[in-house]
């Protein structure tokens, strides 16, 4: 789909250019060979590196890109990576503001859920792809280490850190079947519609989590546990205040399936939790004297799957410097993909060792992403140095005309028959160049 997308642009814009093989069409060999190079930019944490000291050739440089592709090749790609139909994208940003990536988008999410089954407790939190560049739905969150970007809605597994669903946030979207509701409870009951009746938990944050939507949760067999504000309605002035209560002592109120507990973590300042999963007051003895309720305790194992897969991203991140939002949500997906892969590899019954280690996967990845490529290469630059292979492969030949005892050994060889002959059975004329031209044999009077 990319590789049919990017060449429908590349033919629109074929024109600015004077020779034909600076716009070629992509193949898909070649594409994967794109994407694995950015996969090793990423592995040596060289994303955001000029892309001309990637295929320097003073010793700084990596061979493995210019053995792929040259640097000029890689740029156009960049600039020229499409994910939709250019030709009708006008008409579908009418009614969609994600029209560019939609498709891909959707497409990776539906790979992701049908490829792979979370376990029984699930994350669900924001995340921010760093962008500064023009777009309509870019986020300020100060809270976030890029402070600005495109935030993204994830649903992630508690213990594998799985991505298994995500929705981008793109604003008021126009009038039309994209256009939602982005309130929190709707955000989260549409991420979690793929494990509706399923018995799973899901742990959130205090942005997401409310009396509402536990109870439609609870309807739909999904527990959930998250912190929860003290502004909430449903909250008793009791546990929303903190005076007249010591460090570490707990709140605890039950209803017939939901139940809310007040912790004082210090002096002053106390937390507010609620959960469909737990129903007793039990506290949590390896705490020691902190007393924490076992519902804190699993609230703390579970609530960081999404900052998880944030920082394993960036660790080895593929994205490169880019003014266009669509190539951040693509850097994103190539991100996860990463993660993913060695997730549903690692669950096969005979992992290889090796993998264990996320530099190593990445690593082979990469180059079986390059491999089909750099074959085809190879090939092609064997075939257009045949003739002077060929021509080395007769070189230093006993002459033909010669007697075997004389051994005589030559480069020459005959232009006719190609056959190697000494210099005392080879024939040098000089020719003027008008004889030449007529076809004279003989040679030219002064």
């Amino acid at each position: 789909m990319i590789v049919k997308c990017t060449n429908t642009y590349v033919e629109s814009i074929s024109g600015n250019f004077k020779r034909e093989r600076d716009a070629k069409p992509l193949v898909k060999e070649e594409f994967c060979a794109f994407v694995g190079l950015l996969y090793i930019a990423g592995l040596h944490k060289s994303s955001h590196v000029n892309v001309r000291d990637l295929w320097a050739t003073d010793g700084t440089g990596l061979d493995i890109f210019r053995k792929t592709m040259n640097y000029k090749r890689f740029l156009f790609i960049l600039r020229v990576l499409r994910f939709d139909d250019i030709k009708t994208r006008n008409d579908r940003r009418k009614i969609d503001k994600l029209a560019p990536v939609r498709n891909l988008f959707e497409h990776f999410i539906r790979n992701c859920q049908k490829s792979y089954h979370v376990g029984e407790y699930v994350t669900l939190d924001e995340k921010l792809e760093s962008f500064r560049g023009r777009c309509s739905f870019r986020q300020y969150m100060p809270k976030k280490p890029a402070r600005y970007g495109l935030k993204i809605f994830a649903l992630v597994d508690s213990r594998t850190f799985y991505t298994y669903n995500m929705e981008i946030y793109a604003g008021q979207q126009p009038d039309g079947p994209y256009k939602t509701d982005n309130s929190s409870c709707e955000i989260a009951k549409r991420l979690l519609v793929p494990l509706y009746n399923s018995g799973r938990n899901v742990t959130t944050d205090n942005w997401y989590t409310s009396y509402e939507l536990a109870e439609f949760l609870q309807k739909q067999k999904i527990s959930i546990v998250g912190t929860i504000r003290k502004n909430r309605k449903v909250i008793p002035p009791e546990f929303a205040s903190h005076k007249n209560r010591e460090e570490y002592t707990t709140l605890f109120g039950f209803q017939k399936n939901i139940m809310i507990l007040s912790y004082m973590t210090k002096k002053n300042n106390c937390v507010n939790l609620l959960s469909t999963m737990h129903n007793d007051n039990h506290i949590d003895e390896s705490t020691g004297d902190l007393k924490k309720p076992e519902v804190i305790t699993f609230y703390n194992m579970t609530k960081g799957a999404v900052d998880v897969v944030d920082e394993m991203g960036g660790s080895y991140s593929v994205a490169r410097i880019s003014n266009r939002w669509p190539m951040v949500i693509f850097f994103s997906l190539l991100n996860i993909t990463g993660i993913n892969s060695r997730i549903l590899l690692l669950s096969t019954k005979t992992p290889p060792e090796k993998f264990r280690n996320r530099r190593h996967f990445l690593k082979d990845l990469a180059f079986s992403l390059l491999e089909p490529h750099m074959k085809s290469r190879q090939k092609q630059q064997e075939f257009l140095d045949e003739p002077q292979a060929k021509k080395q492969k007769l070189s230093y030949r006993r002459c033909y005309l010669c007697p075997r005892e004389k051994d005589k050994k030559s480069k020459t060889t005959c232009l006719k028959c190609e056959k190697n002959i000494c210099r005392e059975h080879s024939v040098i004329e000089a020719v003027c160049t008008n004889c030449k031209q007529s076809n004279v044999s003989d040679p030219c009077t002064p």
